[in-house]
């Protein structure tokens, strides 16, 4: 709708911005749109906007996108994940020639490993030829670190021997303890005749 006087123009606005219940309050300033202190003719009354009949522009503004990402916490650790690896310097010896086994445990989990006892059995198939132990409290293996223990044997018959090393540790759960242990593939040993 175009506004072609002054006086309708201005009524029209204030009816829009305004309401019907505040139209009292502007009813001078209609009164007066006729009189000298009024506007005399279209050529007085300078709009702001001809188009929006008299209302001023507002002020423009932008939208500032924001992402809200979650928080995601990873659950504490509840496991541990240990491998024991183990070899022999040589896999054929003879009798009576003393050899090494080399043990080492390899801390993969979160937990740390302490209280380490070692255990390797060398046995044939009547059973437990030899085995040796070793215990230690002072040594902790922290994730992805490992701890590496020597055994030197000596075999005095000859045969075909499977060598099994294991670990057994107490895992540190940040303040929580458990026991656990890892056992390493076993491999064969064979131990020849002496001349």
């Amino acid at each position: 709708m175009k506004c072609h006087r002054p006086t309708l123009r201005l009524l029209f606005c204030v009816l829009i911005v305004t309401g019907v219940g505040l139209l009292t309050g502007f009813s001078t300033i209609i009164t007066n749109a006729g009189t000298s202190n009024g506007f005399e003719s279209d050529s007085q009354w300078q709009s702001p906007r001809a188009d929006n009949c008299g209302l001023a522009d507002t002020e423009p503004f932008t939208l500032t996108p924001r992402a809200y990402l979650p928080i995601i916490q990873l659950p504490g650790c509840t496991s541990y994940k240990a491998t024991v690896y183990a070899s022999s310097e040589m896999p054929v010896v003879k009798v009576d020639m003393p050899f090494t086994v080399t043990t080492v445990l390899v801390n993969d989990g979160c937990a740390g490993l302490g209280k380490l006892s070692y255990s390797v059995a060398i046995m044939s198939d009547e059973g437990i030829v030899a085995r040796q132990r070793f215990s230690t409290l002072s040594a902790y293996v922290r994730p992805d670190q490992y701890d590496v223990r020597q055994f030197r044997f000596v075999i005095t018959q000859t045969n075909q021997f499977t060598v099994t090393p294991a670990v057994s540790f107490e895992a540190n759960y940040g303040g929580v303890f458990g026991w656990g242990a890892a056992r390493s593939v076993p491999f064969v040993i064979r131990v020849l005749p002496n001349p």
